[in-house]
């Protein structure tokens, strides 16, 4: 980097490996893949995609003449939010996470003691003996961490207090770390899971700032939008759709790219007025916030709409999606069925869509779910 310039972060490594799953596998081999996977997961340095702040980004244009389509989505579903929590039960959610926390098998930890000679004749250091022992009498480190537990995750420190009360101690002295790092499993899927069924979410009528990034306050659509504000990587090469909100493929998959140049206009009763790669719209979740990938406006036969709004992944199963961003997905469920509620006569739905599926399949999905 040049002295005098501004950069700034666009996003981890880790998390681009992850989105770009298959053409990493293509390029780099399972093994390998996997192994840079877990380096970046792991590692305490901040390895990130910088821009140059300096740099005068690209535009990309709008395409007016469907925006005005896309006008009444694009602000249903961009509202400001507020997740709501009711009726949560703390003491079935503690015993929940005892139960599983006590029948957890916790190996014991061991380390290996090595005896070294001096030998003067050879003037090396030789290994004389060597054994496996059992490490015992740990302290109270479990307490320790649930106060650091507490501060990162936002978890009432009474709460935990109360678990730790009913936790079986001795699980700790045989290896805490290991007993440390499932509990702290343990409680996180304990907690989503109790706690998804209590989450509502709150809407504001007032538009979010992104409104800004399509529209202008007169209600017009914008002519150009930054090209950052949709994706990280841009094809000069192709051409997107005729009713793809913008004039240029910005992606940051590869099932995006193939979404933007593939999708067909219309499949079976269902027509495809336009679509968009939504700009940076996010929902609150306590898994930082969620990002879904598309929106399409859809029109049945009956020239009824649909707003279907579309999560992307770069896996052939939902298994294989790393288990925080499935919760995080649980969210965003959550949030469009309660924003469903506040449409009353648009049918707005969520789903997530997969190496294997087409669109077609998805829209197949919502035939058979009507």
């Amino acid at each position: 980097m040049q002295a005098g310039q501004t950069y700034k972060v666009i996003k981890l490594i880790y998390s681009a490996l992850q989105d770009e799953r298959e053409y990493y596998l293509k390029t780099l081999g399972e093994e390998n893949y996997k192994k840079i996977l877990e380096y970046f997961k792991t590692s305490t340095n901040k390895h990130n995609q910088t821009t140059n702040a300096n740099k005068e980004q690209q535009q990309v244009k709008i395409k007016t003449n469907i925006a005005k389509d896309f006008k009444e989505l694009w602000q249903n579903i961009n509202k400001q939010a507020t997740i709501n929590y009711e009726n949560i039960k703390t003491k079935e959610l503690i015993d929940k996470i005892t139960q599983a926390f006590n029948k957890t098998t916790i190996p014991e930890q061991k380390t290996i003691m090595v005896s070294k000679h001096y030998n003067h004749k050879t003037h090396q250091i030789e290994n004389i003996k060597e054994e496996t022992v059992l490490v015992k009498n740990f302290k109270t480190i479990a307490m320790q961490n649930l106060i650091g537990f507490s501060k990162k995750q936002k978890i009432p420190l009474s709460f935990l207090l109360e678990l730790y009360s009913k936790l079986d101690k001795e699980r700790f002295k045989t290896n805490p770390k290991f007993a440390f790092n499932a509990l702290e499993e343990i409680i996180k899927d304990e907690i989503h899971a109790n706690i998804i069924s209590c989450v509502s979410y709150n809407f504001c009528n007032i538009e979010i700032s992104n409104e800004d990034l399509l529209y202008n306050k007169d209600g017009t659509p914008k002519d150009t939008i930054k090209r950052e504000k949709l994706g990280k990587f841009i094809s000069e090469k192709e051409v997107p759709q005729q009713n793809f909100l913008y004039d240029k493929v910005v992606f940051d998959s590869q099932i995006e790219q193939k979404a933007i140049t593939k999708d067909p206009q219309k499949i079976d009763d269902f027509t495809i007025k336009v679509f968009a790669k939504l700009p940076k719209f996010s929902i609150p979740t306590p898994y930082k916030a969620y990002e879904p990938d598309f929106a399409y406006l859809v029109e049945t036969k009956d020239s009824k709409k649909i707003f279907l709004i579309c999560e992307s992944k770069g896996y052939d199963k939902e298994n294989d999606i790393h288990h925080d961003e499935l919760k995080k997905i649980d969210y965003a469920k959550k949030f469009f069925d309660c924003l469903q509620n506040e449409l009353k006569d648009t049918k707005i739905i969520f789903k997530t869509r997969l190496n294997t599926q087409s669109l077609a399949d998805l829209l197949n999905e919502i035939k058979d779910n009507k």
